[in-house]
């Protein structure tokens, strides 16, 4: 079968896909482009690939040179981390990675001719993972970020000459306009002007035509007319649409949908969480005092759709292999959901439970509450008054101990606290109260397909046959108090982390990994030195959930610190220290200090 001159998989029914898919035999002697590796889901997907795939011939991954680091030594601080422990002593595997210096943001992905043209005459797989994060970034930046980069990536892939498949990780959250309690299917839905669809093609260009100030204006008032709370929700939906145009013109793609990325369930590290946006950054500011009674924006039963990170990674893989091997779709873009909410539910009481229970019994270094956390019941329903208030009782604690904390020389950490108190009362809003199901019908037909004997390492559901909702929720609140609040654990017994400490001396690269600088950077000197310096570098802070764990002074060097990544992203659109300027806590002393600090606040207060 072919469309467009392109050769297509056969598309077969379910019944006969029955045990038919092999993720190792469709990566075997592949050829694997990754973009976003130094983020939490495309290193994720790395190590995954590695580890259950170990005959992959060669993974390109693409990294950006950013000021004093170079690509090669931030992919060797990647692969140092504790994620990577079960691949530090097969030098064979990681030997298989082949770095190439790019930005997905410029044509061609930045790279050098040579590079180019050995990814275009190779490469057989593209998984495009990297992404600015930032919720309410200006709609040209989201666009620029998200949207164009994607393009960039595809016209690349459709150069390459032995393509089979490529994968775009998009957001659930791209049907986010449903009314609570809606069943959201694995599909595009089209947007509408009365009769009229209304597509990407007639929105995206006129923004990115428009001055700044006018795009946003027009921007906000499509978010309005379609109900997207935010820029990036609506730049990913646009980037959908931007997928499925190649698909439709014999590009061998697939969309892959994560809904709230959490924790690592199972191998190779439970518990471990390599981002602070979302999930992570919530249970912190739970953790350290910022709810108040009332102060919930969210109703009790309604779900809340959180996705182990090892979930997400499988989920890819199979997509990319099902792709490959023998897709589930024939005229239709194959999406699928890496999501809980159809298969597992988890409602917001629960897991305001399971936070409470655990930060009581393991509390942080320090907490803004006078008393025990508050408490609330499966029949909470936010009350706007209430939780106005309470908000505000919050912020009137949090900018006295910032003020105390300027008087005493501690600007960085006051303001820090502040801006991770803006970034919680940014997301605890009823707008972000989805009570959303996300259909996983095309998820649970990749399981039908896949070899019983991969079941093991690629888990693609969470069910209550499979997994355990109470323990998993311990062992991912274990991971943010020991790799991110960075304080030891008082009970081991409950929950399956355990601390993997990152190397002391960062995995060496053999130096034929060290690849021909991108042709986006150029060679200045320095005091002596030689550094790459990127053409330009924009950073806007954004007053976003993401930015929550990534500006409280109290975050721990225990996770490496970005989500999907390398475009040009802002201090708060998870990039690296030196970007982000955030600079840990590594020592204790700050942390007592200031641990005394807000002890001594809480009793004169």
């Amino acid at each position: 079968m072919e469309m467009n001159g392109v050769a297509q998989p056969p598309v077969v029914d379910e019944e006969a896909l029955k045990g038919k898919l092999s993720v190792c035999k469709a990566f075997k002697g592949a050829n694997v482009f990754l973009t976003g590796v130094t983020g939490y889901v495309g290193s994720l997907v790395l190590e995954h690939l590695l580890r259950v795939c170990p005959d992959v011939n060669r993974v390109y991954v693409l990294i950006r040179g950013k000021k004093t680091l170079t690509a090669k030594v931030r992919l060797e601080k990647l692969l140092s981390t504790g994620l990577f422990n079960k691949l530090w002593d097969r030098r064979d595997i990681l030997e298989k990675i082949t770095l190439l210096e790019g930005d997905v943001t410029q044509t061609d992905l930045g790279l050098h001719a040579s590079d180019k043209a050995e990814l275009v005459g190779k490469a057989n797989f593209a998984i495009h993972s990297a992404a600015a994060v930032n919720l309410d970034d200006p709609i040209q930046k989201t666009l620029k970020n998200n949207y164009m980069s994607t393009r960039n990536v595809l016209e690349l892939c459709k150069q390459m000459t032995n393509f089979r498949s490529y994968v775009h990780v998009s957001t659930a959250y791209v049907n986010i306009t449903f009314k609570s309690g809606a069943t959201v299917k694995e599909k595009i839905f089209p947007l509408m002007h009365g009769d009229t669809v209304v597509t990407h093609k007639d929105i995206v260009p006129e923004l990115l035509r428009l001055n700044e100030e006018d795009a946003q204006i027009k921007a906000d008032m499509v978010m309005r007319r379609f109900n997207f709370p935010n820029t990036y929700c609506l730049g990913k939906r646009m980037t959908e649409e931007l997928v499925n145009d190649y698909f439709k013109n014999g590009l061998p793609c697939t969309i892959v949908r994560p809904s709230l990325i959490t924790g690592v369930a199972k191998d190779p590290y439970p518990g471990y969480i390599g981002n602070l946006a979302g999930g992570a950054g919530f249970a912190i500011a739970f953790a350290i005092g910022f709810f108040e009674q009332n102060s919930m924006a969210w109703t009790a039963n309604g779900v809340c759709d959180i996705v182990p990170g090892d979930q997400v990674s499988s989920v890819v893989l199979a997509a990319a292999a099902s792709t490959a091997e023998c897709r589930i779709k024939d005229k239709e873009i194959p999406i699928f959901h890496a999501c809980t909410t159809t298969s597992y539910p988890l409602s917001n009481h629960e897991m305001y439970c399971s936070a409470s229970k655990f930060f009581t019994k393991e509390p942080p270094p320090y907490c803004l509450l006078w008393g025990p956390y508050p408490t609330t019941d499966a029949t909470y329903e936010p009350n706007d008054s209430k939780v106005y208030w309470a908000k505000k009782k919050t912020e009137l604690k949090v900018k006295a101990l910032s003020w105390i904390l300027n008087c005493m020389g501690k600007s960085r950490i006051a303001n820090r606290l502040y801006i991770g108190w803006m970034a919680w009362d940014f997301g605890n809003q009823s707008r972000y109260d989805m009570n959303l199901y996300f259909s996983v019908e095309n998820v649970r037909t990749l399981d039908h397909m896949l070899v019983e004997e991969e079941r093991k390492d690629i888990r693609l559901l969470h069910t209550p046959q499979t997994s355990d909702w109470t323990r998993y929720m311990r062992t991912y609140l274990a991971g943010i108090k020991a790799l991110l609040l960075k304080t030891p654990l008082i009970d081991s017994s409950t929950h399956d982390f355990r601390v993997i400490p990152p190397l002391e001396t960062p995995l060496s690269l053999p130096s034929s990994v060290e690849r021909r600088p991108s042709m986006i950077h150029k060679r200045t000197e320095s005091k002596g030195a030689m550094k790459l310096v990127p053409k330009k570098h924009s950073i806007v802070s954004g007053a976003t959930m993401a930015a929550l764990g990534r500006t409280l002074s109290f975050v721990g060097d225990g996770a490496h610190e970005e989500e999907e990544e390398d475009v040009e992203l802002s201090d708060s659109d998870t990039e690296e220290e030196e970007v982000k300027g955030v600079h840990h806590m590594s020592e204790g002393a700050d942390e007592k200090e200031i641990a005394a600090i807000a002890a001594e606040f809480k009793k004169n207060l």
